[in-house]
């Protein structure tokens, strides 16, 4: 306490109330700030709580000296014994008996089928009293039973209560019909509900709660001094540490640490040596880690330099580690730096001592291999007089930005460009838009980074993939560091994502199958019957019936003998009444769900744009994916692939579907298709939308600034103008205009089918009525 800059009257009562506190578990009156008061502090604490837990121990173990002899939760060992036993009628009963485990079986034939069906069940409230009495043994749901227990029980009868389960516990599923729609979308709301806490919520508000069983205590014993032993040790160990430390603290590195301890900042200070493990000591994935070099003290260069060197291997000079370096020299102190990894989000610090004050300067690079130099800017000053003033109070960003011409290469895959034309010119022609696609926007963004922070861009082309290569020559250039930014978005994938880092997500891709639904060529007998409905033709049919016997009759009454002319009237005059007419127009397309599943079952003749990425997307996990490539790869190699131009000659002819990107294929579609095509038009997806990254080197210098000049980009509208630009539109499909097309033989052959079943009934009924007069 005296050490603690307590007042002269308040340290012997305040040490006297803070242990009294401590040991009675009441709480301290403040809060110590030295290391060796706190570590005296934390003992006491220690002390009291192991004394505590040794009183409460005692009363513990005298309640628990004399335990009941409760039954083994097992259903063999009811079997064994000589409780009755009784059941709730409920109707999964029977399953756990007959179908469960041996244990059940055994219960089963010992001790339930010897029983009469009259003594079996019970109620539930009067096998809860007979439980209650210690004369049954009573199978129900605990959920059920346990309202009626913590009514009928008492607190003993609670504590004595025994389960023994039938069935023991276990999660029940939720269940859904097999290869449902609803699976999937079930599980993602089920989980969020798990997520959240709603499941567990509604389980405590349907579940009955368990009574609880309150035992009371009977008996203490004292503690000896043995068992006492362990926790005077510990107070006396820790009386021994406070002091020693309390003796070595004026030593400089405990001075630094309290001072750091008394701004609540953990701390941990180590001797700069040539076998210090820098990667380990200085790492942090999470936390902002500020780092204090003192170049005071006598380092050799060598092993200053090998710090910065590994520094700068693990990239530690990155936007989680500030760097406030103590140095008797400036030149020395840029001299021994490795700025290699310096970048604008650089935080370092060099202080100079000159008498008894200090200048801070800001020392960052933005790009060493672009060409930049090390920038040294005055920070501030400290004095003993006026302390810490900082002169330099600009946002980073705002005052790095200038990255005055610095170099920059930028790369991007360009598969189809003209030997006679110029790169940069390529990628800004729009009217070879259909090829390079991808590059073409990506570069018409990216260019704009150029203009935000004053770079020059060295643009770069690489024209070769090689089939096997599933990551791309665009990220094994990342990840060798031949360049630093890409032009050609990426899909993210978990093996790219350990070569190279994604800065931000600009464009939308998918890729689908693309063939015609056209009308079914399959003979529709109901075309004849499709005007009305059924009752419609029952009713038809009754006035047919009706109508030949009142024309029966009127012919009667005429004399005429001809009985079949109101049969034949009748019939005439409905027969001329058609509706192929509706039926043919209102006939909808009957256009294929969007799965993998239904085009590999339509047996269609497929193919594909040979693309790098087809390998890519058939290696994805989905089921849906993996169902399809087996299919895929029963094709033989030489029918699978077909140039754009001839793919979508090909969709032209109903029952060929063929895969690529629909940006690709829509310019040729839109020349080439009339109107009724597009309409029938369908696509079957086999990469789902997706949003491409814009790809940097991991840990690259330009990875922070371009995310910010990119976000800008975004939110300014500069990449919804360029999608629109360079983003082919969807063919537009007219569904008002008419369409004149030839019945074909498929659609009039039920007509035909009807005329000839007339033709044939009609000879027969002219054969059958020859027969008859010639006789009579």
């Amino acid at each position: 306490m005296n050490r603690e800059n307590i007042g002269k009257n308040e340290k012997y009562s305040g040490a006297v109330v803070l242990s009294i506190g401590i040991i009675s578990q009441q709480g301290a009156n403040f809060l110590p700030k030295r290391i060796p008061s706190r570590i005296a502090l934390f003992q006491i604490t220690i002390h009291s709580w192991i004394m505590y837990n040794y009183y409460s121990a005692s009363i513990v173990s005298a309640r628990l000296s004399e335990p009941l002899d409760m039954m083994e939760d097992s259903v063999t060992v009811l079997a064994d014994s000589n409780l009755k036993i009784a059941a709730e009628a409920v109707p999964y009963l029977n399953y756990f008996l007959y179908k469960l485990n041996w244990e059940s079986d055994y219960f089963r034939k010992k001790r339930w089928d010897p029983l009469p069906e009259s003594k079996r069940y019970l109620p539930i409230e009067e096998g809860i009293r007979q439980v209650s009495q210690g004369i049954l043994a009573y199978h129900t749901d605990p959920n059920t039973a346990y309202p009626y227990v913590e009514r009928m029980f008492d607190s003993n009868k609670i504590c004595e209560l025994t389960e023994i389960h039938l069935f023991k516990q276990s999660v029940m599923g939720m269940y859904a019909s097999h290869n449902g729609q609803f699976i999937e979308i079930a599980k993602i709301g089920l989980t969020k509900m798990f997520n959240t806490g709603l499941r567990d919520r509604q389980i405590k508000h349907w579940s009955s709660r368990k009574p609880q069983c309150q035992p009371d205590t009977l008996s203490t014993r004292s503690i000896t001094i043995y068992e006492t032993a362990p926790a005077l040790i510990l107070l006396a160990f820790g009386m021994v540490a406070a002091g020693t430390m309390c003796i070595v603290e004026n030593i400089n590195d405990y001075q630094i640490i309290k001072r750091f301890n008394g701004a609540m900042i953990p701390v941990s200070i180590k001797q700069l040596s040539p076998n210090i493990n820098i990667s380990r000591f200085l790492n942090t994935s999470c936390w902002n880690l500020g780092v204090f070099l003192d170049l005071q003290c006598s380092f050799a260069d060598e092993v200053v330099t090998k710090l910065f060197n590994e520094a700068s291997t693990y990239y530690m000079f990155d936007h989680l580690h500030q760097w406030l370096i103590l140095g008797e020299d400036m030149n020395r102190t840029v001299q021994l730096l490795n700025d290699s990894t310096f970048s604008i989000i650089t935080d370092v610090a060099i202080t100079v001592a000159k008498d008894d004050n200090y200048a801070l300067y800001d020392v960052y690079n933005h790009c060493k291999h672009c060409g930049s130099l090390l920038n040294i800017t005055k920070l501030g000053t400290w004095t003993r007089n006026d302390g810490l003033k900082i002169s330099l109070s600009t946002e980073k960003f705002s005052r790095r930005w200038n990255y005055h011409k610095a170099k920059v290469k930028v790369a991007g895959y360009v598969a189809f460009r003209p030997k006679d034309q110029n790169l940069e010119d390529y990628l800004k022609d729009y009217s070879t838009m259909h090829t390079d696609n991808f590059s073409k926007y990506l570069y018409s963004i990216v260019i704009h980074l150029q203009d935000v922070f004053n770079l020059s861009f060295e643009i770069l082309e690489i024209n070769y993939w090689d089939k096997n290569d599933t990551n791309g020559p665009v990220v094994t250039g990342l990840r060798e560091r031949k360049f630093d930014l890409a032009y050609y978005p990426l899909v993210l994938t978990q093996d790219r994502l350990t070569y190279a880092d994604v800065m931000i997500q600009v464009m939308p891709l998918r890729t689908c199958f693309m063939f015609r639904t056209v009308p079914s060529q399959k003979m529709d007998v109901n075309v004849i019957f499709r005007p009305f409905a059924r009752t419609v033709w029952y009713m038809i049919s009754l006035l047919i019936v009706i109508i030949i016997l009142a024309l029966w009759i009127i012919f009667k009454a005429g004399k005429d003998n001809i009985d079949t002319d109101s049969v034949l009237v009748t019939v005439a005059a409905v027969c001329q009444q058609g509706a192929i007419v509706s039926a043919r127009l209102n006939a909808p397309l009957n256009k294929m769900n969007d799965s993998l599943y239904s085009l590999v079952k339509s047996k269609m003749k497929l193919g594909a744009s040979k693309e790098i990425y087809l390998n890519l997307i058939m290696n994805s996990t989905l089921d849906e994916i993996q169902y399809f490539k087996r299919y895929w790869q029963s094709i033989p190699e030489e029918k699978k692939y077909y140039s754009i131009k001839d793919g979508v000659k090909a969709i032209m002819k109903p029952g060929f579907a063929y895969h690529t990107e629909p940006l690709k294929a829509y310019p040729l579609i839109e020349r080439t298709f009339d109107n009724q095509m597009i309409c029938q038009l369908t696509e079957v997806h086999l990469l789902r939308p997706s949003i491409l990254g814009v790809w940097s080197t991991r840990h690259g210098q330009f990875q922070e600034v371009a995310k910010i000049g990119l976000i800008r980009i975004l939110t300014s509208g500069i990449r919804k103008r360029e999608l629109i630009r360079w983003k082919p539109r969807t063919p537009f499909c007219d569904e008002d205009q008419q369409y004149v097309s030839s019945v074909t033989i498929i659609e009039a052959l039920p007509i035909i089918l009807v005329l000839l079943f007339g033709i044939v009934l009609s000879v027969i009924i002219c054969f059958m009525e020859q027969m008859i007069f010639r006789v009579l």
